[in-house]
């Protein structure tokens, strides 16, 4: 009895190519998890710079209002971390009259931990401590 063979081609992919297509995948993964990571951390750096400008917002209000900044926290609606909780807000004020700084730190453990911490005084200035020494030696667009 003679045998026919088919002239089918075998469908499916050998093992070489599943290989390539993985390693091809390992190497798109190791170049953009690393920028995500990056870009995200940066996004989430807003959160602490809104705060802040939240809460200067209402010091402003409070001296317009009352002739000096308030050093009654319990008196205006300051959050002890930012929406997200990836911060912790502190505001300082000197002596009512002569301005605040208010700092928002990152909590340590978190997704923001080691970024540095933001301030932002009475006067306007933005500063970052973006080598995490309690510097402060860069705006809040430095990057």
């Amino acid at each position: 009895m003679k045998r026919f063979k088919s002239k089918r081609r075998e469908e499916g992919l050998t093992l070489v190519e599943v290989m390539i297509v993985v390693a091809i995948l390992g190497i798109i993964a190791a170049i953009a998890i690393p920028s995500y990571s990056n870009y995200t951390i940066r996004a989430r750096r807003t959160e602490a710079m809104n705060a802040l400008t939240e809460m200067a917002n209402l010091q402003e209000r409070a001296f317009s209002n009352n002739g000096a900044y308030t050093t009654n926290f319990g008196a205006l609606p300051y959050p002890q971390t930012t929406e997200n909780g990836l911060y912790t807000l502190s505001p300082i004020v000197l002596d009512g009259t002569l301005g605040y700084t208010l700092t928002a730190t990152p909590i340590a453990g978190g997704a923001q931990d080691g970024d540095g911490a933001y301030r932002l005084d009475g006067v306007g200035r933005k500063a970052w401590d973006k080598a995490n020494n309690s510097s402060f030696g860069y705006d809040w667009t430095d990057r």
